[in-house]
């Protein structure tokens, strides 16, 4: 329940270098009226019980209401309203808030006929009843006092450039109930017969019989608020006190203290215009509070500016604010549900269908809501188009957004077990990661929902995964690989260190072999040299005997006689000779068996020294290739790394 004091609030005040304005409050209290309004207005002369007729009547208050004054000074200036609606009682409009305005009473000392006329427009352009309070009768002059609606025609314009047909104001007017106060008549026609208050009005406004300018003047008023008013009602009320000393305080009496036929007349005048008021409306459609605001202001912004009230461009005006708060409201209702959607968790297919759905409503709702023709309401139309198509691309975004957080955060949470054995090295090799990592993918296709992203961004995190775990355990590799090379530049280091102290007793061993072979062959030349002497000795043996030879046959040819003797001697000395020369032959072919034994012990040891050097050779070439294979699988192993770093 509303908690607001309830209170008169000026509605329409008129301000000195200003002109008429729209008072805040009243503005505010207008537009949180949501619902279909009818709008009460209550027209007089001033200081003839208006404010009263209000408040004790429509608003049943018998204090504090609006203002109430025992002087000849008009109470209310402007037009103000009650800021509480009334619920309707018209059970054809239930769903209608009813609003009453007092209006200033025209024919004040401090006003001129201008302001009332501006003021009964106001009153007649934003009601849907208008309530005419007048004192005494339905007489000539009361209705001559109506004549200022007849100058209404020419203040007012239905389209623009274009000439009222006088019948067409009625469609826009009000309807009309006069209530005649301080009624002292009796209601009975020229007959005698009982008439009722309605009828009392209609015959009241017959057409007068005669020619003159008079009667044409009085017929005119009559003719024009027929047609200005279509629907029109009568009501009339006896004074309500007898005493003229109590009506100076008239509004601190209570009801209790009225007459008694007042009082009664009161509760049926409140039912009829209750019953008989319908909710405001302007080109077919409902006014409500917001749609009211706005009508006030296009009508006071004409008549501040000096121009005629023109009901179309007060209507465009409305249909321009309210489209655009339409407008709002629908591409407020769809961000409301696209709310609701992201709360739902939809799935990515059902993200089309869920446009069309959504559009739909959307548009059922503004077009529900809409005021005025196709054509006026054409580029609204195409805002709420552009809008809604935005803010759906926005929503896409935004779920596809949100969806891929959805993805990562999976990813991500599933991922860091693996990632915390992957850093602390439990992983003796990569295929052990890549069958957990497996898991994990597998995961992810059975648990999360489609999408056209799900696969690129299990892609883009599985390559910067694979990427980062080929990196750590590459690291690791390179690890074991720069221990294990270490280790083998360890051993090589010990296999060159010893190949090099082997080599070094392979080139003293070399080197002591060259020295015996040296020595060996100088004693090879040394025993060339023996033979040579020996042959040189032979040689000279060999001549010796030769010249013996000689000899003995000089001998011969000499001597026979010492012939004998000689060849005596002389096979002595030849037998000496060969004796010697045998002996000497035998000590030679000793000394040539102890070379040539000798020669072949050197010719062994030679054999043996490049047979020793050959194995060493091969020791050598052996230990090479062990080398150069060691260095291979150094090679090998570095490729690898290559490999896996790639």
């Amino acid at each position: 329940m509303d908690s607001t004091e309830e209170k008169a609030l000026p509605f329409i005040s008129y301000k000195e270098q200003v002109g008429f304005v729209l008072n805040p409050e009243a503005e505010a209290f207008l537009l949180k009226q949501n619902r279909k309004l009818g709008v009460i207005s209550v027209v007089g002369k001033y200081r003839t019980g208006k404010s009263f007729l209000i408040n004790r009547v429509l608003l049943q208050r018998q204090k504090k209401g609006f203002n109430v004054g025992p002087t000849i000074n008009p109470c209310t200036k402007g037009l103000w309203l009650w800021n509480h609606p009334i619920a309707s009682q018209n059970p054809e409009c239930e769903d209608m808030d009813v609003i009453v305005v007092d209006v200033e009473g025209f024919g004040g000392l401090d006003e001129s006929a201008n302001h009332d006329t501006r003021i009964f427009l106001f009153a007649l352009l934003l009601s849907s009843m208008f309530i005419y309070n007048s004192v005494g009768s339905i007489d000539e002059n009361a209705i001559q006092n109506l004549s200022l609606i007849i100058n209404l025609a020419k203040e007012i314009q239905i389209k623009t450039n274009q000439q009222n047909e006088n019948e067409d104001l009625g469609q826009y007017f009000p309807s009309f109930f006069w209530i005649v106060r301080d009624f002292a008549l009796k209601l009975v026609d020229q007959s005698g017969n009982p008439i009722s208050s309605k009828e009392y009005l209609e015959n009241s406004l017959q057409t007068q019989k005669g020619v003159s300018d008079a009667i044409e003047t009085k017929n005119r008023t009559r003719r024009l608020l027929k047609q200005f008013f279509k629907e029109r009602d009568c009501a009339t009320m006896v004074r309500p006190l007898e005493s003229e000393k109590e009506l100076q305080r008239l509004d601190e009496v209570t009801n209790d203290g009225l007459r008694p036929e007042f009082i009664d007349q009161m509760a049926k005048v409140r039912a009829k215009v209750m019953r008989k008021l319908r909710p405001k409306v302007l080109n077919g459609k409902y006014v409500t509070g917001p749609m009211l605001v706005e009508l006030a202001k296009a009508y006071i912004s004409a008549m501040n500016s000096g121009r005629v009230p023109n009901i179309e461009n007060a209507w465009t005006y409305v249909v321009s604010s309210e489209s655009h708060k339409n407008l709002e409201e629908s591409l407020r209702l769809m961000d409301e549900r696209l709310v609701e959607l992201q709360k739902s968790g939809i799935k990515a297919e059902d993200v089309k269908t869920i446009k069309e759905k959504l559009k739909a409503e959307v548009f059922d709702h503004f077009k529900k809501r809409a005021l005025g023709s196709d054509q006026e309401l054409k580029d609204v139309y195409e805002q709420l188009k552009k809008g809604f198509k935005t803010k759906y691309r926005i929503f896409k975004e935004r779920f596809s957004t949100d969806l891929r957080e959805r993805y990562e955060n999976f990813l991500k949470e599933r991922y860091e077990p693996i990632e915390q054995k992957l850093k602390s090295d439990e992983y003796t090799n990569y295929y052990e990661f890549q069958h957990e990592f497996s898991k994990l993918r597998a995961e992810y296709e059975t648990q999360m929902p489609g999408g056209p992203q799900k696969e690129r961004v299990l892609k883009e995190f599985s390559e910067r995964v694979y990427s980062l775990a080929a990196e750590q355990l590459t690291k690791k590799k390179e690890s074991e690989m720069m221990k294990e090379s270490r280790r083998l530049a360890k051993k090589l280091d010990l296999t060159e260190t010893e190949l090099q102290s082997k080599k070094k007793e392979l080139d003293s061993e070399k080197e002591k072999f060259q020295q015996k072979l040296e020595e060996i062959e100088k004693e090879k030349n040394r025993l060339k040299g023996v033979e040579s002497s020996f042959n040189e000795r032979l040689a000279t043996v060999t001549k010796e005997r030769d010249t013996l030879r000689a000899a003995l046959e000089e001998v011969t040819q000499r001597s026979k006689s010492e012939k004998e003797e000689l060849e005596t001697q002389s096979k002595r000395r030849i037998e000496e000779l060969e004796r010697a020369l045998e002996n000497t032959k035998l000590d030679l072919v000793k000394q040539q068996g102890e070379h040539e034994k000798e020669r072949a012990l050197t010719e062994q040891e030679k054999l043996f020294a490049t047979k020793e050097r050959d194995m060493l050779s091969g020791r050598i070439d052996s230990m090479k290739e062990e080398i150069e294979r060691f260095k291979q699988e150094i090679q090998k192993k570095n490729g690898k790394v290559e490999v896996n770093l790639m």
